[in-house]
C-alpha cells in the first residue's frame, strides 16, 4: 500500500545502524527525522483537539525524551568539540558553533512546557496551558528548523572537509555505544 504524501512528511523512520560508519550521513538522516518531528508538532499545534493528537503526541514525546537527548549528546560531546579543534581560523565557524550549543540549551528550556502538554495529549486531555503549549510547540519547531539549516548547510559540509577518517570512526563508535548498538565492522 502506497503512503500518502502527508504520511511521508510525518513518518519518523529509524536510522539504519550501518550509518554509524558514516556519522555525518547519520547526522543528516537524524536531521531529516527532526524535520519530521517539526512537521508533526506543527500539525498538533494547529489543532490539539484533532482525532490523532494522542497518537501523534506520543510519537513526538518519545522522540523528545529518548532520541533527541542522544542526538544532542552526539553533537555536544563528540562532534562539535572535535570540529572546533579541527577548524582553521579562516573557517570562521566559532560563532555558529557557539550559537548551536546555546540553542541546544534553549531546546531544553522550551521542551518543559512542550513535554507537559504532550503528556496531557497522550493521556487524552487538553494541555494544562493550551496557549503556552501551542506557542512552545511552534517556537520549538522554528528553532529546530533554523538550527538544522545551519548544521546542514554550514557545519556538516565543513565537517566533511575537516574531520579525518579516524575522527569519523571514533565518533561513529561512540554514537553506536550511546545507543547500545554494535558498531558495524
Amino acid at each position: 500500500m502506497a503512503r500518502s504524501e502527508s504520511s511521508l512528511k510525518t513518518d519518523i523512520e529509524p536510522i539504519p545502524e550501518n550509518l554509524f560508519r558514516a556519522p555525518i550521513d547519520y547526522l543528516y538522516a537524524e536531521h531529516f527525522r527532526q524535520q519530521v518531528v517539526c512537521n508533526v508538532l506543527d500539525d498538533i499545534a494547529e489543532d490539539p483537539t484533532r482525532s490523532d493528537a494522542a497518537h501523534q503526541a506520543a510519537r513526538v514525546l518519545s522522540y523528545l525524551e529518548h532520541e533527541l537527548p542522544q542526538h544532542i549528546a552526539d553533537e555536544e560531546k563528540d562532534f562539535l568539540p572535535l570540529l572546533r579543534e579541527r577548524c582553521a581560523p579562516a573557517d570562521r565557524a566559532d560563532r555558529v558553533l557557539r550559537l548551536l550549543s546555546e540553542e541546544h540549551d534553549r531546546d531544553q528550556d522550551l521542551s518543559a512546557v512542550l513535554v507537559s502538554g504532550l503528556r496531557s495529549l497522550v493521556a487524552g486531555k487538553a494541555p494544562p496551558r493550551p496557549e503556552a503549549f501551542v506557542r512552545s510547540a511552534t517556537a520549538f519547531a522554528e528553532l529546530q528548523r533554523r538550527h538544522l539549516a545551519w548544521e546542514d548547510e554550514l557545519i556538516l559540509p565543513l565537517a566533511r572537509e575537516r574531520l579525518t577518517a579516524d575522527d569519523l570512526q571514533a565518533i561513529g563508535r561512540r554514537m553506536a555505544a550511546r545507543r547500545g548498538a554494535d558498531y558495524p565492522e
